[in-house]
């Protein structure tokens, strides 16, 4: 899909912007600062987004058992710290960043509102629920079972973990204003969690 579209913007001289996770793999990368030839681009690198709109991580998994009162699946270690990105604020910094002529031609690396481990950050979501987090570690069978069905899970989890503080140089760092706090942004997330939880969705 990136390749046709690569060839679209080439024909056509569009604009290309890319938005990947730093977490991604080293063998599942491409090379960093890849341009198209004869046509402007840009790639932009985010630490985990969580948010009502980012349903695809680690963290909306976690926050998700909180709200259904359920245990946490223990996939990677809740002490380690790492950066988080409000998906509203990436969002805003996407834009902000495409708007200037300035910044194609060039990667850049998404900041969050800084340090924080996947325990402190459930912490904040059961003061919301009003419910402390309960982790549960996973099984042999069951890391078995992960493994068969998704072969690469084991060497994602791993690098996921063992990143931890360092997300890598990958392109000019890049913090926008007025960050999200980790506080509010959990808070508006759960919220938007629970009331599509009562609401049976």
């Amino acid at each position: 899909m990136l390749e046709a579209v690569r060839s679209i913007a080439v024909v056509s001289g569009a604009k290309m912007v890319t938005l990947e996770g730093v977490y991604l793999p080293v063998d599942r990368r491409e090379q960093v600062n890849l341009n198209v030839p004869g046509a402007t681009s840009m790639r932009i690198f985010s630490p985990e987004l969580y948010g009502e709109g980012a349903s695809n991580t680690i963290i909306h998994y976690a926050l998700r058992k909180i709200v259904q009162a359920k245990p946490v699946k223990q996939l990677i270690d809740p002490s380690v710290r790492r950066d988080y990105l409000y998906v509203d604020d990436a969002t805003r910094y996407v834009l902000e960043l495409v708007s200037m002529e300035t910044t194609f031609r060039s990667d850049w690396r998404l900041r969050g509102s800084g340090l924080i481990s996947l325990a402190e950050l459930l912490d904040l979501a059961g003061s919301v629920v009003q419910a402390a987090p309960r982790f549960e570690p996973i099984g042999g069978w069951q890391q078995r079972l992960l493994q068969w069905y998704e072969p690469t899970a084991k060497n994602m989890l791993d690098r996921y973990e063992w990143l931890g503080e360092d997300i890598g140089t990958y392109g000019t760092e890049y913090s926008g204003v007025s960050p999200t706090s980790y506080k509010e942004g959990i808070a508006s997330t759960i919220k938007s969690l629970m009331a599509k939880h009562n609401s049976g969705y």
